[in-house]
């Protein structure tokens, strides 16, 4: 009797388990994570997004209404993006990050999804994360890149002002 119970229990907590793997797998407002890969032209950044559903380009402006500033060996930086995916439309967001300007050269922003084609309006109102590492931004001998920047967007919803 106690071996049928125990084998009872164990097959629905097995059940359950497989059972809830598989909803969260099928959820629809799951993370984006994504990488990329860029280069600094003077004026902005732009590059590829891999490794995920937005395959496709990407570019970084100043914010215009933001000016980026130093505070000793720190850039504070403010930038609007736009991603193009391969799959057609368009995203649209801002950000607000920090980078040190001396070794390791790490960076990290976060911002908001602002507006978006049709096809990827769902993700207006989510939040948007990035971090990194560039190659020395105060040696003029080399172009300014980064590789495998690590960008996440994940489902919120942005409080209105």
């Amino acid at each position: 009797m106690k071996k049928g119970l125990l084998l009872l229990i164990t097959l629905l907590m097995i059940t359950l388990l497989f059972t809830s793997f598989s909803t969260v797998a099928a959820e629809p407002n799951a993370p984006i994570r994504c990488l990329v890969d860029m280069e600094f032209n003077g004026a902005y950044w732009s590059g590829q997004v891999h490794d995920c559903s937005l395959a496709g380009s990407i570019r970084f402006d100043p914010d215009p209404e933001n000016p980026s500033y130093l505070a000793g060996k720190t850039l504070h930086f403010f930038e609007l993006f736009t991603i193009e995916p391969d799959s057609g439309g368009v995203i649209h967001g801002n950000t607000a990050g920090v980078g040190h300007l001396y070794e390791p050269f790490q960076f990290r922003a976060n911002g908001w999804v602002t507006d978006a084609s049709e096809s990827w309006a769902y993700l207006v109102g989510n939040k948007y994360f990035e971090m990194g590492r560039s190659t020395d931004p105060l040696d003029p001998s080399t172009p300014l890149t980064v590789d495998d920047m690590e960008m996440r967007i994940v489902p919120a919803q942005r409080p209105m002002p």
